[in-house]
């Protein structure tokens, strides 16, 4: 039996100019620049690790409960952003892969970042999909470490080296690198190279494709 683990935003649903958006409203505040590279950088990362590396770039001093506090107001923007998402959304194909091994039995877990997981996967009307969620509170290290994956991984039941795990970010492509599952890169990102598996789109996976990438 396999399991499969996904990333949310960037992989199942494009929020990525959300986040930028959301992120780029708060920099823009602290007088600090942020690109759209940048924020491929640090897609996936904790919120609060955010911060912190945005602050070490601004020539103020921001206290760590500052800081949180801007992680929530930029939490903010960003569920302003997300009350717009539709299934329209959804990356393509990957509402069809979902329900494909779905149906064939294959136990699916999420393992996003993003404090708003459950609410985007009750818009996206595919929550019901998710035998578990693994969020960031669920872990002790937030990606780049493999925590939330390998917790994906236990709480399905599967040993890691019969998951495949989903990614577009290069902080989650890198905790999926440090465990025995297989990497499967999401979108064009050149650091997605490193995956076992690099697709522009669930369009063009395949079961097979898969198992060969675990042979």
């Amino acid at each position: 039996m396999f399991g499969f683990i996904f990333d949310l935003d960037g992989v199942l649903v494009d929020t990525v100019h959300y986040y930028y958006l959301a992120t780029k409203e708060i920099t823009d505040r602290m007088e600090v620049s942020f690109s759209e590279e940048d924020n491929y950088r640090y897609q996936g990362v904790p919120r609060l690790t955010l911060m912190k590396e945005l602050a070490r770039r601004s020539n103020k001093s921001y206290s760590e409960e500052e800081l949180k506090s801007l992680g929530e107001v930029r939490n903010q923007y960003y569920q302003r952003y997300l009350s717009t998402l539709t299934k329209e959304n959804m990356i393509p194909g990957a509402e069809e892969f979902l329900l494909a091994i779905y149906d064939r039995g294959y136990p699916i877990a999420l393992a996003s970042s993003s404090s708003n997981a459950h609410y985007v996967l009750e818009k996206l009307q595919i929550k019901h999909l998710f035998q578990a969620i693994i969020d960031p509170k669920k872990v002790q290290n937030g990606k780049p470490a493999p925590d939330i994956f390998l917790a994906a991984a236990k709480a399905i039941n599967i040993a890691p080296e019969n998951c495949f795990a989903f990614e577009d970010g290069e902080a989650g492509l890198t905790g999926i690198l440090d465990t025995s599952m297989v990497a499967v890169g999401i979108g064009h990102e050149e650091h997605l190279s490193r995956a076992n598996v690099h697709v522009k789109d669930f369009r063009e996976i395949t079961l097979e494709k898969l198992r060969k990438a675990m042979e």
